[in-house]
């Protein structure tokens, strides 16, 4: 296995959220860290070579298909995602098991019954948590829903001046429609919800839903690199801002 590098598109402070005996670790380091190392430099380099224009088309099915299972993997990962699962299951969990307990009240002894009758959500929450994550049929079918989506690269050419922000919650939901970065409003199968996900202090990954967006100028923007200037300064402080909303603990970007 290649040794994973730190690369600041992917924090290590998100590491020290996720150690269920390494296995969110292993998990990422072999199967995502290596999409990550082959796709972004791909992606970078034809965005910012000196022959690329505005409107040239940059993402192919490979770079589609690869970030999709990145976001899609850094999305569930996060400390207020597995929050957000454990408050739902929390929820489920009292009635699941009263289910569970009158289907094996004929077959079941009074130590068993006991048994079941103090089994907590604890108790297996972070087992079925790793299986959900790493399961492949689960991956590929989320991945699907956001390779579907319009995708844009914004190039900020003002990069210097005002970079884009980046944080160890980088792949940040915003629907705009509640303008909120909770994930209460958002998800994977909200069509209000934009993906936003910079690259480096120059290049931003953008995904629209396409039913939802249903503008020309998107449609026409689908896989290409859309250039940002001074007069895109208000869009580019919004999009820091919403990493500014949805960060863990830190927020980066490139010193002046």
């Amino acid at each position: 296995m290649n040794k994973p590098i730190k690369q600041h598109y992917v924090p290590q402070v998100y590491l020290k959220f996720f150690s269920h005996k390494y296995e969110w670790e292993k998990y990422y380091a072999e199967q995502v860290e290596p999409l990550i190392r082959r796709i972004f430099p791909k992606l970078i380099q034809k965005c910012t070579n000196v022959f690329v224009r505005d409107q040239d088309v940059v993402i192919d099915e490979e770079i589609r298909s690869a970030l999709s299972v990145i976001i899609i993997t850094q999305l569930s990962r996060t400390p207020k995602a597995r929050s957000y699962n454990y408050e739902i299951s929390s929820k489920m969990f009292p009635e699941v098991m009263r289910d569970i307990l009158n289907d094996l009240e004929p077959y079941i002894n009074a130590d068993q019954r006991n048994y079941l009758h103090n089994f907590t959500l604890d108790k297996v929450f972070k087992e079925i948590e790793m299986q959900t994550f790493t399961d492949p049929y689960r991956i590929s079918r989320l991945a699907q829903m956001i390779y579907d989506r319009y995708w844009i690269v914004y190039r900020n050419n003002n990069y210097k001046k005002n970079p884009f922000a980046t944080s160890d919650h980088p792949v940040v939901q915003y629907n705009m429609v509640a303008t909120s970065t909770s994930l209460r409003d958002n998800g994977i199968a909200n069509p209000q919800t934009i993906i936003h996900f910079p690259l480096n202090s120059q290049l931003m990954l953008a995904i629209y839903d396409r039913k939802h967006f249903m503008f020309r100028h998107l449609k026409d923007m689908d896989s290409k690199l859309t250039f940002l200037s001074d007069k895109d300064e208000g869009f580019i402080t919004k999009v820091n801002q919403t990493q500014y909303e949805q960060c863990i603990q830190h927020v980066y970007f490139r010193p002046m």
